[in-house]
């Protein structure tokens, strides 16, 4: 592996410094390569830093993204409702207008046949 040192900035009011790994190619790296430099990024980024937090906090946290989830869900099935109610509206004004279309051609059925019963009497 080639070992390459970038400057990222300010974080947690320190100068970090991160370390870029790039695999050189020359064979197969193993997992256990893979899995080392995974926890090597992990901890230069900081990721891997247990933040302490109360329990009081955890659960205003846990509280505070179950009242998230819950407003989005509420969002998507609002909006869907609104979509089916308006798919809904669009199809009974659809099958309106077929019930006057088969009303005049049921009219206009029974105006020819009188005319062609007509034609033949007289």
């Amino acid at each position: 592996l080639i070992e390459k040192r970038k400057r990222s900035g300010v974080k947690n009011g320190k100068q970090c410094t991160l370390k870029i790994l790039r695999p050189s190619f020359q064979g197969t790296v193993s997992i256990e390569e893979i899995v080392r430099l995974v926890v090597s990024a992990m901890k230069n980024s900081g990721l891997a830093e247990a933040v302490q937090e109360s329990p009081e906090e955890v659960l205003r946290r846990k509280r505070q993204q179950n009242n998230e989830a819950a407003a989005r869900y509420r969002k998507r099935q609002r909006e869907a409702r609104n979509i089916a109610e308006g798919e809904l509206e669009q199809l009974l004004r659809r099958n309106e207008d077929l019930r006057h279309t088969v009303e005049r051609m049921q009219q206009e059925i029974a105006d020819l046949k009188q005319a062609v019963l007509a034609g033949h009497t007289s």
